[in-house]
């Protein structure tokens, strides 16, 4: 076979521009395969969250609760999460915070991080937060779960996990009672008998599951 020095430069003008691309390309290819990093949830081990008793099992019901009051409901829908401080912004059906669930010992909070004060929380977030955000109740299970693993049943300690588009939403995990639970607002509290309601510190209450839909204009 004749090959024309056109042709080899060619080929090898092809060769040296692969062998130059090759790192580059493998990196790429092997980011594309590498699952996204999981974040760990920040953990602590103060009696403020912790006392008078946490039981694991009874977080295990708690996260329970909130895969059969919202999860099977709602799954992967995309909502927006807000405090009692702002309204909603957008067109999503809109969930109002604090949400609790409740199981003996142990307390599920899903609530927005702009009310918490930076000392309160174990390796504080960054602010700014948003007073409202978007993500659905099965990423807030997802959140809970880790929680639940990497905090108390590794370190026998509570904890939370940031979410939502701008990670302005907290999912905690702490002791019934504790002085943090006790800080956060009840807000709403899935099978809280009507006019059972405990008013929040901004004056409002809530007892049964709570969602509005919002639209602008």
């Amino acid at each position: 076979m004749i090959f024309h020095k056109s042709n080899v430069f060619f080929l090898v003008s092809l060769l040296w521009a692969l062998l130059v691309a090759a790192p580059t390309l493998f990196a790429a290819a092997t980011t594309l395969r590498r699952p996204p990093a999981s974040r760990e949830p920040p953990c602590t081990g103060s009696f403020n969250w912790l006392s008078p008793k946490l039981n694991p099992l009874d977080c295990a019901a708690a996260i329970r609760k909130l895969w059969e009051t919202d999860v099977v409901r709602y799954g992967n829908r995309e909502l927006e999460f807000f405090g009692t401080r702002t309204r909603p912004r957008t067109g999503l059906r809109a969930m109002v915070t604090p949400r609790r669930y409740i199981a003996g010992t142990c307390t599920v909070v899903i609530a927005m991080l702009d009310i918490f004060p930076p000392s309160d929380l174990p390796e504080p977030p960054r602010p700014p937060f948003w007073p409202s955000d978007i993500t659905s109740f099965h990423e807030l299970y997802q959140a809970a779960t880790s929680v639940h693993l990497n905090c108390l049943t590794w370190l026998k300690q509570a904890g939370y996990q940031q979410e939502g588009v701008a990670d302005s939403i907290a999912v905690l995990l702490m002791a019934t009672g504790s002085y943090e639970d006790r800080f956060i607002p009840r807000g709403v509290v899935p099978g809280d008998k009507p006019g059972a309601a405990v008013a929040d510190s901004n004056g409002t209450s809530s007892s049964e599951p709570m969602d509005i839909t919002y639209r602008r204009g």
